[in-house]
């Protein structure tokens, strides 16, 4: 299996600021600006996004669409500002299916001192591709899927052309599906489609607001399987489930057309949720 490398400049404070800013603008009105300082888990994943996607083009070549399926992200530690950031990224296994292939990717983001800082994986389908079939498979989740215990908390958000503009600029994923209309139309969408980890980040900040008194930091981990696109001007309802374990809380999320987020989970550090 090929490994791939890429050094990720260290974010900003400022633009810790302003990934949560852009996130938060999909919020209801109510939740206003970042009640705390600090870094959601999510970026994380934009630091490794850049080499996996050199990964997929090195190993797959062009494809006609890549959709993302299934994506957890889980800290080490606690993130800190300002952090130097080195990301690798190494393709676990690859099944053929018709019109192209289910890829299973596993990354790593280490710090400056070249300690281990966060571990993910994911599932893309590349459809167009001639990528091989190859053994192996995905790291598998590092969480367990939390059973409910007592009733949801949810709340509606609205992605709009605005912020999916906005999440495009402080991730750097400038994918036209998500920010030209023309461009979803020509794949066959009504509207432009939100990113899906926007919509993953957006319900990081709803469990921070909900359970950690608005730290981000009090987030370890992330998971979730992407059911749906979610376009521009729906509304989404995101449900986070209690659970027994209080480092646990299910997460899955809904629009009008059906489930967009199912099997997920937000995982705090110990004493982080309350």
């Amino acid at each position: 299996m090929s490994t791939l490398e890429i050094g990720a400049a260290p974010p900003a404070p400022s633009r810790d600021a302003s990934f949560r800013d852009a996130v938060r603008s999909m919020l209801p009105t109510a939740a206003g600006r970042p009640v705390r300082g600090g870094t959601n888990v999510v970026q994380v994943f934009v630091a490794s996004h850049p080499v996996v996607q050199a990964l997929l083009e090195e190993e797959a070549g062009p494809w006609a669409s890549l959709v993302h399926v299934a994506q957890d992200v889980q800290l080490h530690r606690r993130l800190l500002p300002d952090e130097e950031l080195t990301s690798r990224a190494r393709v676990t296994g690859v099944r053929r299916v018709p019109g192209g292939g289910r890829v299973q990717l596993a990354a790593t983001v280490d710090d400056a001192d070249g300690r281990p800082l966060a571990e993910l994986s994911a599932t893309v389908l590349l459809s167009g591709s001639d990528v091989a079939e190859r053994g192996g498979g995905p790291a598998g989740e590092r969480a367990p899927r939390p059973a409910p215990a007592g009733p949801a908390w949810t709340a509606v958000l609205l992605p709009t052309l605005s912020s999916t503009t906005e999440y495009a600029r402080v991730s750097g994923d400038d994918n036209p599906l998500h920010t030209d209309p023309a461009a979803a139309a020509a794949a066959g969408f009504d509207a432009p489609l939100a990113h899906g980890m926007s919509v993953v980040a957006a319900a990081c900040e709803l469990a921070t607001d909900r359970f950690a008194g608005g730290d981000p930091g009090a987030v370890r981990g992330v998971g979730v399987r992407f059911s749906a696109p979610v376009p521009v001007g729906s509304p989404l309802t995101v449900s986070l489930h209690p659970s027994a374990d209080p480092r646990f809380a299910g997460l899955s999320a809904t629009t009008a057309a059906g489930t967009a987020l199912k099997n997920g989970w937000v995982e705090f550090w110990p004493g982080g949720a309350r």
